[in-house]
């Protein structure tokens, strides 16, 4: 029987590797990539479990908002 200490272990590495993708998309963006800001923000979503949409303006948005976020 697998431990909890693994899976807890494994969970971390998952939003480990998410952070770090949903960083580097920022980063991508900010440096005017956006065909990989966009991959690499649609595969950090997957990793952290949101389901992530193309607007018709081609941006990237959640499809649900975030908790702890207002609708603006």
């Amino acid at each position: 029987m697998p431990s909890p200490l693994a899976g807890f272990r494994a969970l971390g590495d998952r939003w480990g590797t998410a952070a770090a993708l949903a960083d580097g998309a920022g980063h991508l963006l900010s440096l005017g990539e956006l065909d990989e800001s966009e991959r690499a923000a649609r595969e950090s979503a997957e990793l952290f479990g949101e389901r992530w949409v193309s607007s018709p303006s081609s941006a990237v948005t959640p499809s649900r908002p975030s908790r702890g976020t207002r609708p603006r």
